[in-house]
């Protein structure tokens, strides 16, 4: 099912296989104030993806959104960014890379996160997203989601 089928008006949008395969794709879709994420498997029974909606957060941001490395980085998304707060700190996303396991959990941590704290070590920062999701738990439940289940 489109975004035009459901009302929904998306200034840009992408979609991209997620990691170590062309089976499942993560799909997003971009308004004015955040993104719709969804999971699709060439083996789902049905064209319709879910949807969940990520707001941008761009007011977690404060300060830092005058920050070199945090402007740096919004470039480097290409606009598809949010802010997000776990942790007790507030993480700058990039959704091109997807969720660890966002198709299980839509409240899954992203795979680029970007620390906000003062003292913080982001040094590999993708990398450290995809260690996290490559335990036995998420492989397994990467194989179900693709299978379409």
């Amino acid at each position: 099912m489109t975004l035009k089928e459901r009302n929904i008006h998306a200034d840009s949008y992408f979609a991209t296989p997620t990691l170590f395969n062309n089976l499942l794709w993560n799909v997003v879709a971009q308004d004015s104030n955040g993104f719709y994420v969804g999971y699709y498997s060439i083996f789902d029974g049905s064209r319709k993806v879910s949807l969940n909606y990520v707001p941008k957060n761009l007011l977690l941001l404060g300060s830092w959104a005058y920050h070199r490395d945090v402007k740096k980085l919004m470039i480097f998304s290409k606009g598809y960014y949010c802010v997000t707060e776990s942790e007790g700190k507030r993480w700058f996303n990039d959704l091109r890379f997807g969720q660890v396991g966002g198709w299980e959990n839509v409240n899954a941590k992203f795979a680029f996160a970007f620390d906000l704290s003062e003292d913080a070590d982001n040094t590999l920062v993708v990398q450290k997203g995809r260690i996290e999701g490559s335990s036995r738990h998420m492989i397994e439940s990467m194989w179900k989601r693709i299978k379409g289940k």
